[in-house]
């Protein structure tokens, strides 16, 4: 798995004002992995507030490239909370529902069907889709 991961300066349209000072532009880590046929892209804005800066999180991203078979389990496990973690775990998500239906791992595989008893969704008499806790819920639309 292949693993990139750069800091983007996104101009704002406004600025945006807070207690704290005013902002012209988002500095913003952006994140793809790549399996060589399928890539996800995740980012997170790295917040001084919480001893994050671009650099920092660069730098912890860096260290997850060095991890074999990296998965979102590892990475919650091995990255404290924060930008790094989140944008990975973001491109990681994004990778995953990128996968065709039928390749491991794929969301669409692993997916419980429907809800409900046999899996499905209770039919009413005439048809129409309705919840067990509320008969018929699908007739208002």
């Amino acid at each position: 798995m292949r693993i990139d991961a750069q800091e983007q300066s996104w101009p704002l349209d406004k600025p945006f004002r807070i207690a704290r000072g005013t902002r012209n532009e988002a500095r913003v880590v952006v994140v793809t992995v790549s399996d060589e046929q399928y890539t996800g892209r995740g980012e997170a804005v790295p917040l001084a507030r919480y001893g994050q800066s671009g650099a920092s999180v660069l730098a912890q991203i860096e260290l997850m490239k060095a991890v074999p078979s990296l998965d979102r389990q590892q990475i919650q496990k091995l990255l404290p909370a924060g930008a790094a973690r989140n944008a990975l775990d973001c491109a990681l998500w994004d990778l995953k529902r990128r996968l065709p239906t039928n390749a491991p791992g794929s969301w669409r595989t692993s997916r419980r069907r429907g809800c409900g008893r046999n899996g499905r969704r209770n039919q009413s008499r005439s048809g129409t889709a309705s919840w067990p806790h509320r008969p018929n819920a699908w007739s208002s639309f």
